[in-house]
């Protein structure tokens, strides 16, 4: 829990006569990063010791005093000044700012107990007709399946074969994402050989290839029904470890061929109920068109059923502890604006990518490995502060909490918040308190608390001297682009700049004005955007995401807004 400003800045908060009447920003913004969530401080067996009327938790800087029943103690929140008469002893009492306490031990859970690395990745890949579309690349470009084509062109062109090679080459979609896994379970068995991973394909067909060892499975008539697709789940082998597959699995990737349609709603459906099986599992889902075979066809009549299903569908996800990454091409049409909701709920990655860059994309989702999931975060303030609501100012809670499902080591949120209008404060430090519930890899479920008290300061001056610009604004970045999902009408990206940039920098700033300014413009352009394609629509959006209106590269961007983290807004130190 990072605090934008060393001081808590206590201006009072007027009322606002209007939903479209914008507070003033200041410097009182919290960032939480959730990396922490792999270690283990101050570990409690016992249950945590809840305030009556606040539900805060009693910390190590609560006051605790003795009553008169000689069994009990007082304690008075810090946060709404309850007395609340507790059993405790003093070795219960938390020694730090943060504590763990153990909800469900992992042998008290349905999760299955093995190792964390033992988890599924299912790579869903679109081998419909339009993906054998070439990209020119330079002609010392390595693929690998260059020797297996090679000894076939050899063979049947004989002595006629040229002994010479074009200074230029072209691959195809297929063929770059080829490259792409290739690379990818070649780290893989060297960093995580224990886990499972299988291939799924799909044109006008879905093949279930797995773990390259097990008989492939081809669904042909089971594309229209869920029921039909659990059925096949059911039959479906565990999938043996990487370190005894690769070999098999490499061959059934690189003989695939393109043709046919695409049926991506049955495949991605197939692919997470596999994954559903270990929490932390991912599935990567790489397409270059639209869904138009079976189950989550966008050629469906009823839309609002198709949109329902990929809906469901990012809620199971979610709920299940399957991260869903989605991977397009540049130039192609996949309704990315619906599909990508799907890897924003589930904590995965949403990119449309040039061909030759694949490679690199799907690293980069290997490096971002779940470590919690089912996590949600709730922060409490002193009854003299309010969070901030930027999609209703007239929401002034002193507690909220946001569900988050997954997080990676990258997570990272931020809150607002304000001093009420109608409150004194004589304090000179007010405490605040994040509690995050999660589970871990191995199914145990826990309980991270973090408080910390901060000083009050009435100078706005003083709160914006010690600030930390890059916190600022990559709350900024992920309030607005939240608001371009649900209410782009209230987007107002200015005035929020505006304040950031009358900060005067430290000396050791090292807020990177450049990132923050390409972030901006987008947010703006992608607003215009929107309410235009709003007002040309003419007619509600289901689920309320404006982005289903965007096209796929807009779409991709806002979905980055909400993963934006301080260190993206951050230059290099000068040595």
């Amino acid at each position: 829990m990072n605090f934008a400003s060393a001081f808590v800045y206590a201006r009072k908060s007027k009322p606002f006569s209007s939903d479209n009447c914008l507070p003033e920003p200041d410097t009182n913004v919290i960032s939480a990063k959730f990396d922490h969530l792999v270690d283990m401080y101050d570990a409690h067996t016992g249950e945590p010791i809840f305030c009556s009327q606040c539900n805060a938790v009693l910390s190590k800087q609560s006051k605790i005093t003795s009553s008169n029943d000689s069994k009990k103690k007082i304690w008075l929140c810090e946060f709404c000044n309850f007395e609340n008469k507790i059993f405790i002893d003093k070795e219960e009492i938390p020694t730090s700012e943060e504590a763990t306490y153990i909800l469900q031990s992992p042998h008290d859970s349905n999760e299955t107990q093995e190792n964390s690395d033992s988890n599924y990745l299912i790579y869903c890949i679109d081998i419909s007709g339009s993906m054998s579309v070439t990209t020119q690349i330079n002609a010392d470009f390595v693929l690998p399946t260059d020797q297996l084509r090679e000894e076939t062109h050899r063979h049947m062109a004989g002595e006629f074969y040229p002994q010479y090679r074009s200074r230029v080459r072209h691959i195809t979609r297929l063929e770059s994402v080829q490259v792409a896994i290739d690379d990818n379970l070649t780290k893989l068995e060297k960093t995580n050989p224990d886990k499972k991973v299988g291939l799924v394909t799909f044109n006008q067909n879905v093949s279930i290839l797995g773990d390259g060892l097990m008989t492939e499975i081809k669904m042909c008539r089971d594309l229209e029904t869920k029921d039909d697709i659990k059925k096949i789940v059911e039959r479906t082998p565990d999938f043996d470890s990487l370190k005894n597959t690769k070999k098999f699995l490499r061959e059934k990737l690189l003989n695939l061929e393109e043709g046919g349609a695409t049926a991506l709603g049955p495949a991605l459906y197939y692919s997470i109920l596999l994954a559903s099986r270990k929490s932390g599992s991912q599935v990567i889902l790489c397409t270059d068109g639209l869904a138009n075979k079976g189950i989550g066809s966008f050629e469906n009549e009823n839309e609002e059923e198709t949109n329902l299903f990929y809906n469901e569908l990012g809620d199971f996800a979610a709920a299940k502890g399957v991260s869903v990454s989605i991977i397009t091409i540049e130039g192609t049409t996949c309704k990315l604006g619906l599909l990508g909701d799907i890897s924003f709920k589930t904590g995965g990655i949403v990119n449309v990518v040039n061909p030759v860059n694949l490679k690199n994309e799907f690293s980069s989702i290997l490096e971002d490995q779940i470590i919690a999931t089912n996590v949600s975060a709730t922060l409490t303030l002193h009854k003299a502060l309010f969070i901030k609501d930027h999609s209703n100012f007239d929401n002034r809670q002193s507690v909220v909490s946001k569900e988050i499902g997954n997080v990676t080591k990258e997570t990272e949120i931020t809150f607002e918040f304000s001093v009420r209008d109608d409150f004194n404060i004589t304090e000179k430090e007010l405490p605040f308190q994040l509690k995050i519930t999660y589970t871990t890899l191995n199914g145990a479920k826990l309980l991270r608390v973090l408080t910390k008290f901060k000083e009050i300061t009435h100078d706005k001056n003083k709160a914006e001297a010690h600030s930390d610009r890059r916190i600022l604004a990559s709350n900024i970045v992920q309030s607005q682009g939240r608001l371009l999902q649900m209410n782009p009408e209230k987007v107002n990206i200015e005035k929020y700049s505006n304040y950031l940039n009358s900060i005067q920098p430290k000396n050791d700033d090292l807020f990177d004005l450049n990132a923050y300014g390409e972030l901006e413009n987008q947010i703006s352009r992608t607003r215009d955007v929107t309410l235009s394609q709003q007002s040309a629509l003419a007619r509600p959006m289901y689920f309320s995401n404006a982005v289903t209106t965007l096209d796929d590269g807009d779409a991709s961007k806002v979905y980055k807004l909400n993963r934006i983290k301080t260190k993206d807004l951050s230059r290099m130190s000068k040595k």
